[in-house]
């Protein structure tokens, strides 16, 4: 990724808190671009790779560090359901990398302030050291200083994901672009997170009690295999999809009518991403929030024929699951599933489980 970007000509800094799963921020004030004092209680300047260590939490957690400078290689705005941040990267690092050493990467939290970096700026990024929910990160109040000089381009890891797998940790938030084909493995998180299942190469992950009995070493081995090679595709944001009262709805990405993702079909990725931990996975970030149209991934159908089996009974299902006579209005339930008419259409909060309103009902 070539360093382009011009230099910003005020320093920045950015109050971030976080409290459990609360994340509040403070506001954002600008100074004279000058070297400051280290702060108290800081270690002073560090590499990236000294942030993160090898290990499951940053060997620095709680202190003050100043980075090396860093070259930018994703920018999450602050807005509400965004990851509220940006990623910095050590110069010169990335390409076929050594597994076993430390993430030359790490993810800068700057909360609802929104940041005044772009992809491509050289920094220097002063914080708190810590980790949040898995995610090495710095945050506290973030002061991120313009480095002057000329760095060497970032460029995308390119290992492949499974030969990964046992030291993912150390690829944390950093810029990857494998050159292998992945399989779509799980569309059920497509619709409301914007997110798909994908499993690298040509296998998909299988029930390891499909394998072998339960506990077995056959059924443990198809388990690590399954972590292995699976990874979630994300669109660089906590936000849904669906209409609500105060949220108007919004296009789901990797996906279009005429275009639809199912499991089996190949995905290539086809921009650099960000290695990512949230929410329990690992994940594929965009290093920006997806554009519907610009993701960063292709996808073409299954190469697997459904086979035609033959013989004379066919099978045939309907799911009534929530087919009640009763209406959810008429028994003072509360709306759910809003639609983007304004009205609601499921009954929620009462033992009536089917539609809200006689129109819903009919439909």
């Amino acid at each position: 990724m070539p360093v382009t970007s011009p230099l910003f000509s005020l320093r920045t800094r950015i109050a971030a808190v976080s409290s459990g799963a609360l994340l509040l921020c403070g506001g954002l004030a600008a100074a004279p671009a000058v070297a400051a004092p280290a702060p108290s209680g800081s270690t002073g300047t560090v590499s990236i790779a000294q942030i993160q260590g090898t290990g499951d939490e940053t060997p620095l957690k709680g202190q003050t560090v100043t980075t090396e400078p860093s070259v930018v290689t994703a920018v999450y705005p602050g807005d509400p359901g965004t990851l509220g941040g940006f990623v910095i990267q050590t110069p010169g690092t990335g390409g076929h990398v050594d597994t076993s050493r430390a993430s030359n990467a790490v993810f800068v939290y700057t909360g609802a302030t929104q940041s005044t970096v772009s992809v491509g700026d050289r920094v220097q990024v002063t914080g708190v050291a810590g980790e949040f929910k898995g995610l090495t990160q710095l945050a506290g109040n973030v002061e991120v200083t313009p480095a002057r000089d000329k760095l060497p381009a970032v460029k995308p890891v390119t290992n492949n994901w499974a030969s990964t797998a046992a030291n993912r940790e150390n690829l944390e938030s950093m810029l990857y672009l494998p050159k292998e084909k992945f399989r779509v493995s799980d569309t059920y998180g497509v619709g409301r997170y914007g997110e798909l299942g994908l499993s690298a190469g040509k296998e998909l992950p299988a029930q390891p009690t499909q394998v072998a009995r339960p506990n077995s070493p056959e059924a443990r081995a198809q388990a690590q295999r399954n972590d292995a090679i699976s990874v979630t595709l994300d669109d660089g944001t906590n936000r849904g999809f669906a209409a609500s009262p105060t949220q108007e709805p919004r296009q789901v990405p990797y996906l279009t009518p005429e275009n639809p993702v199912a499991m089996g079909d190949t995905a290539r990725i086809t921009a650099p991403v960000i290695v990512d931990y949230r929410f329990d996975k690992w994940r594929l970030q965009p290093t920006a929030p997806v554009v519907p149209g610009k993701e960063p991934a292709r996808f073409s159908g299954s190469a697997d024929p459904k086979p035609g089996v033959g013989g004379q009974v066919r099978i045939a299902s309907f799911n009534v699951l929530n087919y009640f006579t009763t209406v959810g209005e008429d028994k003072g339930c509360r709306g759910g599933n809003y639609s983007t008419d304004g009205t609601y259409n499921v009954a929620q909060g009462c033992d009536v489980r089917g539609a809200f309103d006689r129109a819903d009902f009919e439909r």
